[in-house]
């Protein structure tokens, strides 16, 4: 007789290899995105002649949402999708990579090469944000086959992604601020990329481990069976109708289409779209201006009012992965609105420091703790409560598709807002 502690603690052991191999699925989606983002200074500076944030922010969202759509009908193959995104994680992380490794000094004028290379990163940024639009989707969807705790590990190992780019940032401000600008920056991002492949390589091992997990095959037969059409022999014979009598209705299908999921998932797709619609609108924009009251000559503040966004984004998630049972959607989508108080507020401190003097920098640090903490605990209740609002297999499949769709347009309205917001800030 196999002792039932044994298997508790095989299953324990199990649950917990399973938390943290979502950990890093969450991990592994952001960390490029981040890279890129965390090396726009080195681009900015060896293209001087463009502007690379826009465009970075324009190719990567655009290509998000085309790829989603896409996704709502087509390119369902699960497995397959997951490791044709990751191999283009690998390809578009090397590409940059190589551009600071090759190039010792920026562009001096404009030229062909300029162009090219140029065009050829920008256009890599767009497969970033297509494949991040595949992974997502196949990691949502697989922590929403197996359950709301998942969800929640998924959703933590994508703050975990900030708060290591942060960390890369902080470390190469030290170690290599008394290097050239340019030198400095051109070593920060070879770092930056270095790790992403190293993170991406454990996204990839952890989801080749993750489809061998018990729970998680069962989660997937479970739901591979609930999308056959075939009915069995029991379901046969009461479809056959009785003489004289119009044939019953077939059963319920378990597949369902997008406006009827939708239907149903529509409070929490909503609510999630408004929260990281009024997220981006503020960081990392507004936030990165806001100045420090006192002599910041080595430039610190950006960098660490980044690193307390991102731990604060951290502990939101953690609080809503613990908490979302017990809150109503309807609570949360006040909770959101009310978050629009922030605006005014990030604008006072970028404008004016001096009216809050000499409490400035405290009052900065605690504005944007706020954004984070709420940010990271309303949507991560409201992805899992939208989860659990279809049953599983294909409904929740579509389900956390258009979870994530509404997340990726909240993004890009909130990256298009934040361009009047920095124009009242100016």
């Amino acid at each position: 007789m196999v002792d039932v502690s044994i298997l508790e603690r095989q299953e324990a052991e199990n649950s917990l290899a399973t938390f943290i191999y979502f950990l890093l699925l969450g991990c592994g989606a952001l960390t490029p995105w981040n890279s890129l983002v965390s090396a726009v200074d080195f681009f900015s500076t060896l293209f001087s002649q463009y502007d690379v944030a826009d465009a970075f922010a324009i190719a990567n969202f655009s290509a998000s949402l085309f790829f989603f759509l896409l996704q709502l009908k087509w390119f369902r193959c699960f497995q397959a999708k997951a490791y044709i995104c990751l191999f283009l994680y690998f390809a578009v992380l090397s590409f940059p990579m190589y551009q600071a490794w090759r190039y010792t000094e920026p562009f001096q004028e404009a030229s062909v090469d300029q162009a090219l290379q140029f065009a050829l990163l920008v256009g890599l940024v767009g497969v970033a944000g297509g494949a991040g639009a595949g992974l997502q989707t196949v990691f949502f969807s697989l922590s929403g086959q197996v359950g709301s705790t998942y969800t929640g590990a998924f959703m933590n190992g994508q703050a975990v992604a900030g708060l290591l780019t942060s960390t890369c940032r902080i470390l190469s401000k030290v170690w290599f601020d008394d290097l050239p600008p340019f030198d400095a920056l051109r070593t920060s991002s070879i770092i930056y990329f270095i790790s992403s492949l190293v993170v991406v390589l454990l996204c990839t091992l952890s989801f080749f481990s993750l489809l061998r997990m018990p729970m998680v095959r069962q989660s997937r037969s479970h739901a591979q069976n609930l999308r056959e059409d075939a009915l069995d022999d029991e379901e046969r014979e009461i479809l056959v109708p009785e003489e004289g009598l119009p044939p019953p209705p077939p059963p319920a299908s378990q597949d369902a289409s997008v406006i009827d999921v939708f239907r149903k998932v529509h409070p929490s797709a909503i609510g999630v779209l408004f929260v990281f619609w009024l997220t981006i609108s503020l960081f990392p924009g507004i936030t990165t201006k806001i100045p420090c009251a006192g002599q910041d000559d080595r430039n610190w503040m950006p960098i660490l009012l980044i690193a307390m966004y991102n731990v604060g984004d951290l502990a939101g998630r953690v609080a809503g992965g613990h908490l979302c049972y017990l809150l109503s959607e309807r609570f949360l989508l006040s909770f959101a609105v009310l978050r629009v108080a922030l605006i005014p507020l990030f604008l006072l401190l970028q404008r004016s420091p001096l009216v809050l003097a000499p409490f400035h920098n405290e009052s900065a640090f605690l504005a944007v703790c706020l954004l984070a903490v709420s940010n990271g605990f309303a949507a991560t209740i409201f992805l899992i409560k939208g989860q659990e609002r279809v049953s599983t297999g294909p409904q929740r499949d579509t389900a956390s598709t258009l979870l994530a769709l509404c997340m990726t347009l909240g993004l890009t309205l909130g990256a298009v807002s934040a361009v009047p917001l920095n124009f009242l800030s100016a």
